[in-house]
């Protein structure tokens, strides 16, 4: 039997294929989430890591603007993946 989802899904399968399918799927989905929480936690690492680097050397401005810029693109793709992220477990 087959039943319908709101907001235009497609219908989802019940019986042993559709636990399969929605088992493998949600298995997926853990691991992309934990694969983001490592991605988090090595880049707040890093940038704390620059912070220090960046106190310890203030007056070299060029080469840690450049430097800066590069792990503010690294927060805005995790900020991105978050919210993929998120946008799938609402689904």
């Amino acid at each position: 039997m087959m039943e319908s989802s709101a907001e235009g899904r497609q219908p989802c399968p019940r019986g042993s294929e559709g636990a399969t399918q929605e088992s493998d799927i949600r298995a997926m989905f853990l691991d992309l989430k934990h694969r983001l929480t490592v991605i988090n936690t090595k880049t707040d690492l890093v940038t704390g890591r620059f912070n220090h680097l960046k106190k310890m050397v203030d007056g070299h401005g060029d080469h840690f603007t450049q430097v800066e810029s590069r792990t503010s693109v690294i927060k805005d793709s995790r900020v991105t993946m978050s919210e993929k992220i998120l946008q799938m477990e609402n689904i």
